[in-house]
């Protein structure tokens, strides 16, 4: 069951939505203190309904410590939100340097054995990442 910003409950649904469009006087991937964006607080609120929470932040390369935005380890499924940005400034994900080094990652965690799905935030704020994540999970925990 995937659901969207509008079906949050009230004390997250505001905040997602203004940080969502911008109106958190911050431009950058990376607004909370933590280091999550917006995208990845709502797909984190979007996955509570999912009957395997992902463990958040999951390390699954020791030697070059990558990172994965969200894991189900034992499934081997991994979701990774870019930050992508439109325009003339470009994020890390659209720089050739950037851009190689996230192949790399991919590249790695692939020969792994993990599935990995990307999404942007819009198809976070839509509803369309959490109901393909439900989707790849449900026939993980089929096989």
């Amino acid at each position: 069951m995937a659901f969207t910003l509008d079906q949050l409950p009230a004390r997250h649904r505001a905040t997602a939505l203004a940080q969502l469009n911008g109106n958190n006087n911050t431009n950058t991937k990376r607004p909370t203190p933590r280091g999550r964006s917006a995208a990845e607080i709502l797909l984190a609120l979007q996955c509570e309904v999912l009957p395997i929470r992902p463990v958040e932040e999951h390390r699954f390369d020791t030697t070059r410590k990558w990172r994965f935005d969200f894991a189900w380890p034992d499934q081997l499924l991994a979701v990774e939100v870019e930050g992508i940005t439109y325009g003339d400034k470009g994020g890390r994900h659209q720089r050739g340097a950037g851009f190689e080094k996230d192949l790399e990652k991919y590249e790695a965690a692939q020969l792994q054995g993990w599935t990995v799905y990307r999404c942007s935030p819009a198809m976070v704020k839509s509803g369309r990442a959490i109901s393909v994540i439900t989707t790849l999970l449900t026939r993980l925990l089929d096989c």
